[in-house]
């Protein structure tokens, strides 16, 4: 076989889905030449943007690594609306960013991340509409798509539990490395929404549809060694030296070149990108549809008594 194969390689992307009455159509795939691999991508460096500014998601570069460090340890990395928007941004960037070579995210404290924050949810100084405007604005056009969008690599560090969307954004990651101490947790049912984040489709394509529903119907709480078992996290690490085995692995990472990467990374995940940012919305408008509902409001309320006491 010939070793000039490169420049004449082509890629399958999936042509975007209609939906028509929130029913999602057939893929069609049609051919993309290799060239449009790096569409979108700059060789220019430049700095961290300022663009959006929270100090509870720290971001940095060096080494050709994008760090992301989800930096709310009080409240278990609950995710507000400014840190989604920061976190999102952050991946949008990385694609276009010729000091970054791959993005890691991890969280700060015990906690990878609890998830979407209920107080996003609260009446008390906002509408029902502007609820889910920001919901659809932030959760899904920025943190979501942000994830499917990035054309360079990511890891995540999962160092503690990821509940919710601290659960559900981890098969867009590329590598989810876990401490012992990590388990996993979607507790939509209990709260009254549907899965997001393509969860409906990624778990049962990843762990099979009896660990999925377990999950995702009956609230079924992962453990970091039924997750390496069935596919969920790529390794496990003791938690006392959780954090030295990582950097080990990503200094490694970091010295792969970079075009290899980028084109390994799309040949893998852009043939279901648009397919993904379809369902995205679908799951989306639905979580969106349910946020007034009366069982989700009580048991928000209910969160908030609680947390009044």
């Amino acid at each position: 076989m010939s070793t000039s194969i490169m420049p004449s390689m082509r890629l399958l992307r999936v042509s975007k889905l209609m939906t028509s009455g929130k029913t999602l159509q057939a893929l069609s795939i049609t051919a993309l030449p290799s060239s449009a691999i790096n569409e979108g991508i700059s060789r220019r460096n430049f700095s961290v943007s300022s663009k959006v500014q929270t100090n509870r998601i720290l971001v940095s570069v060096e080494n050709g690594v994008r760090k992301i460090v989800i930096n709310r340890p009080e409240a278990k990395n609950a995710l507000q609306y400014d840190m989604m928007d920061k976190i999102g941004q952050t991946l949008f960037e990385a694609n276009s960013d010729g000091a970054t070579k791959l993005v890691t995210i991890t969280g700060a404290g015990d906690f990878f991340s609890s998830g979407n924050d209920l107080a996003n949810w609260h009446t008390a100084n906002q509408t029902i509409p502007e609820i889910k405007e920001k919901t659809r604005k932030y959760v899904m056009q920025q943190l979501m798509f942000g994830f499917i969008e990035c054309r360079k690599p990511i890891i995540a560090l999962v160092n503690g539990p990821g509940i919710g969307a601290g659960a559900t954004l981890l098969p867009f990651c590329d590598q989810v490395l876990a401490s012992d101490k990590a388990f996993f947790a979607t507790p939509f049912p209990a709260i009254g929404i549907v899965p997001e984040f393509c969860s409906s489709y990624l778990f049962p394509k990843i762990m099979g549809y009896s660990k999925a529903n377990d999950m995702l119907l009956f609230c079924h709480r992962l453990t970091a060694k039924e997750a390496q078992e069935c596919g969920f996290v790529t390794r496990v690490f003791p938690s006392e030296s959780f954090e030295e085995s990582c950097q080990k692995l990503v200094d490694g990472y970091a010295q792969l070149p970079l075009e290899p990467l980028l084109k390994a990374k799309e040949l893998i995940r852009g043939p279901e990108r648009e397919k993904l940012k379809q369902l995205c919305t679908y799951e989306m408008d639905l979580v969106i549809d349910s946020i007034d509902s009366p069982h989700v409001r009580s048991n928000i309320e209910k969160f908030f008594a609680k947390m009044g006491k």
